[in-house]
């Protein structure tokens, strides 16, 4: 006869410090950290898959140009890298841009229309309206690996 003892204490503590863990926590940096990932676009000036964003064309260029605002396409206000901002729930994390209007911008020579950021985030993300495509709203595979290392630290973290 073959006898087995197995111990499940070993495994119920671990189970019992894996339940102890705080994923609200976790879930809320992960978030956070994908908005700064995501808002870091705008200072790249690229996608998340590293391709740079097309660059402003035409009248529009010369004018942004000439009102001192530069060359670097969306960063007019920065009313739309601001409104970009993350939101947790109990089990979701999601990051999304403000539902609010652009505001007026000085000598704007196209005169001031009121537009919903999100209208303007869908346009470049997508490339609407005559404007080529500017994604912005992704996270790459080195950011993802970067967001599972700081669960793996608090998974490691509680198993200590």
């Amino acid at each position: 006869m073959i006898k087995v003892d197995i111990k499940v204490s070993g495994v119920i503590n671990t189970l019992n410090k894996l339940a102890a863990i705080d994923y609200q926590l976790f879930l809320k940096e992960a978030t956070d950290t994908t908005v700064e990932f995501v808002k870091g676009r705008f200072k790249s000036g690229e996608s998340a898959s590293g391709d740079k964003w097309a660059a402003n064309k035409g009248a529009y260029a010369e004018w942004k140009e000439r009102a001192g605002y530069g060359d670097k396409p969306l960063t007019l206000t920065g009313e739309l890298r601001d409104a970009i901002y993350g939101k947790t729930t109990k089990d979701v994390g999601v990051v999304t841009v403000r539902a609010s209007m652009h505001s007026a911008i000085q000598d704007y020579p196209w005169g001031s229309t009121a537009i919903s950021l999100r209208a303007i985030a869908m346009r470049h993300e997508f490339g609407q309206g005559g404007i080529e495509a500017r994604p912005f709203m992704a996270i790459n595979s080195k950011e993802v690996d970067y967001i599972v290392g700081l669960l793996n630290a608090r998974v490691e973290g509680a198993l200590i």
